[in-house]
């Protein structure tokens, strides 16, 4: 099974929400925790970490709250996935992306070097890739406004 890190998934949450709301105003860590339902200790984690690769701006005051930095259609799923956790991979032989260091690239498979479904599993590994860089936080946005979940 293929599944996010809960983190991921908040992250991925609270972007949206903030995507949704346009530059209307900052938007207080409260307010952002009330609205998405994270718990408030992680989502002061997440907001920190988003802060410092830039994707959020942050504002003190009373005014003051958190914001996009980034134009929501400027900004795919997988941007936010790598900016967060530079190390999402399908499998263990999957190279890491860009910029990872090295103890991250390097495969601890034991048995890589005669898998016979390597290659597919990268094949799938690189499709994943390309549906979450295609997806910007615009279009998730309107996604979710054409056709709301159910809570």
């Amino acid at each position: 099974m293929i599944k996010l890190s809960r983190r991921l998934d908040y992250a991925i949450l609270a972007v949206s929400h903030l995507a949704s709301r346009g530059r209307i105003a900052p938007l207080s860590a409260r307010s952002l925790a009330d609205a998405t339902r994270i718990p408030p200790a992680i989502l002061a984690n997440i907001l920190k970490d988003l802060h410092r690769v830039g994707l959020v701006r942050s504002s003190r005051g009373v005014h003051g709250g958190y914001e996009l930095a980034v134009a929501p259609d400027e900004l795919s799923v997988g941007a936010l996935l790598r900016a967060l956790d530079n190390d999402v991979r399908l499998v263990e032989c999957v190279p890491s992306p860009l910029g990872a260091s090295s103890a991250l690239a390097a495969s601890t498979c034991h048995i890589e070097g005669s898998c016979p479904i390597k290659a597919p599993l990268r094949r799938v590994h690189e499709r994943i890739q390309e549906v979450l860089d295609g997806l910007t936080f615009d279009q998730l946005v309107s996604e979710l406004i054409t056709a709301p979940l159910a809570r």
